[in-house]
């Protein structure tokens, strides 16, 4: 207990002895640290918050599934919650949306000459690829999450300017949904050619009732994909354009940014004193 004080005393003392160069290297970082939090940009959450829904009339007749057995035909049981949240962050999408909306002058605008339209580069290797913009897209800007007891879903779009940070959250949720839709219309019309298909063979006549069944249910289910205007993601609360911004959160830069500047000015200070007796020994 007495070696643990006198460590501390003695650092103290070499602190207060050193105090010019604590005081100058605290400033400093704390000035730093103002700076650094009045300089970032800001940035505004848009975020909306839907569910995954089943559109009605797309399971097949019960007892369909358990009196079909042909090859190529594949019965879904209602969607599949986990696959549809993979296609919403799913690479693919998003660069789909990305090429749609133009928005690599947009992500990249420091590259961007708007006055020229072009791409200011001193290498044109260096011009940004939807591979970037897609990957800065992912890790940067978009953000869902999932919870799993509500099963509640929030996808949030993080950008300096909040109208667009609202409207990239609203259109990339339609954008996805059209897109699972589209899927499952192209599905729809393989089974429909499919049970036709079937329907000119020679076939019990059982199954061909059942067939007759599940064609009359495919092309119903043909009918809601076209007239349906959301298909898999049911919005609860669509993004509005937010009026605090998310970021920087400059009074938790500086409050930290003081702290650690403390800590460095008496790091500094006793770093200062270790070299002063280490020359003197040396010399």
């Amino acid at each position: 207990m007495q070696n643990t004080e006198n460590v501390f005393f003695t650092m103290v003392e070499t602190v207060i002895k050193n105090k010019k160069t604590a005081i100058f290297v605290t400033v400093a970082f704390m000035v730093l640290s103002w700076v650094v939090a009045f300089t970032l940009p800001e940035k505004f959450k848009g975020y909306v918050e839907f569910r995954i829904v089943k559109l009605a009339g797309t399971s097949p007749p019960k007892g369909i599934a358990s009196s079909l057995n042909l090859p190529g035909l594949s019965l879904g049981q209602g969607e599949d919650v986990s696959e549809n949240l993979a296609i919403l962050a799913s690479r693919n999408l998003t660069s789909l949306f990305i090429e749609k909306y133009k928005l690599l002058p947009i992500l990249f605008d420091e590259k961007w000459n708007k006055e020229t339209n072009s791409w200011h580069l001193d290498n044109i290797d260096e011009e940004p690829t939807v591979w970037q913009a897609t990957k800065f897209f992912d890790t940067k800007l978009r953000a869902v999450d999932f919870d799993k007891e509500t099963n509640l879903i929030k996808m949030t779009m993080l950008w300096t300017d909040p109208k667009t940070a609202a409207f990239w959250a609203n259109e990339y949720l339609k954008f996805a949904d059209e897109y699972i839709a589209n899927l499952a219309r192209i599905e729809v019309r393989d089974k429909i050619n499919f049970i036709k298909l079937q329907l000119n063979q020679s076939l019990d006549n059982d199954v061909k009732q059942s067939l007759i069944r599940l064609l009359q249910e495919e092309l119903k289910k043909n009918v809601l994909l076209a007239t349906t205007k959301a298909y898999v993601f049911k919005v609860l609360d669509p993004a509005v354009v937010p009026e605090l911004k998310s970021e920087p959160l400059k009074g938790l830069i500086i409050l930290g940014g003081s702290i650690l500047s403390i800590l460095i000015g008496i790091i500094a200070a006793l770093l200062k004193e270790s070299f002063s007796v280490y020359f003197q020994r040396k010399t």
